[in-house]
């Protein structure tokens, strides 16, 4: 069996880059990555990404081009993963096994694309569901703590500060939150989760095919 390799990447260095043909995915050992994508002058900033987690999966997979950049935020050590690794172990696994990893990459590659055509909508329909789920899981609790809750909004919705604050200042203009220094107080949970419910039957219509 072949020892996996070790690389290092210095601060700004990319480990992959949107749209290339390139299939190796990394096991982050040190360091964080940014993950962005930009079309045109716009840029779309995916959040950071540390040890233990891992990038370029989905090519790796299925051999698509990749949907993303990923960029080094500080040094990075990462184990390189090649697609000749992954065909290698799926020759010694049961056909099924094989067939079936593929066709949830498959899937996965459709849900990204669906979310890349909508992604503002995507985080403000997971925005909704998160707020709903942190107050009935804090037994109806109507105000959050604010720091504590962006940090856990920003780390699953994987967006920038400026966007979450962004999509918080909707709702509250919706008064279905009141923003203030230190909390998140719901004020209309029935409303929130009716405004989830609106943002992802108005997804799935948008993209049916």
């Amino acid at each position: 069996m072949v020892s996996p390799v070790v690389k290092s990447f210095k601060s700004g260095e990319y480990l992959i880059r949107e749209e290339d043909s390139t299939r190796t995915m990394y096991i982050l050992k040190s360091g964080r990555v940014k993950l962005f994508r930009s079309e045109g002058k716009r840029h779309f900033d995916f959040g950071e990404l540390g040890p233990g987690d891992v990038v370029g999966e989905l090519s790796f997979v299925d051999g698509a081009a990749r949907t993303a950049n990923v960029i080094a935020s500080e040094t990075v050590e990462a184990v390189e993963m090649t697609p000749e690794e992954f065909d290698r172990f799926t020759a010694t696994v049961p056909i099924w096994l094989s067939a079936m990893v593929r066709a949830l990459a498959f899937r996965l590659r459709i849900a990204v694309s669906r979310i890349e055509r909508n992604p503002q909508e995507y985080m403000k329909s997971g925005l909704c569901s998160l707020l709903t789920y942190f107050c009935t899981a804090e037994g109806g609790k109507s105000e959050l703590d604010r720091s504590e809750t962006v940090k856990q909004l920003q780390n699953i919705l994987r967006v920038s500060p400026s966007e979450l604050d962004e999509a918080l200042r909707s709702l509250q203009k919706k008064n279905l939150i009141e923003l203030s220094d230190k909390s998140i107080s719901v004020r209309d949970l029935e409303g929130l989760e009716k405004e989830a419910l609106e943002l992802k039957n108005r997804l799935e219509t948008a993209n049916d095919f």
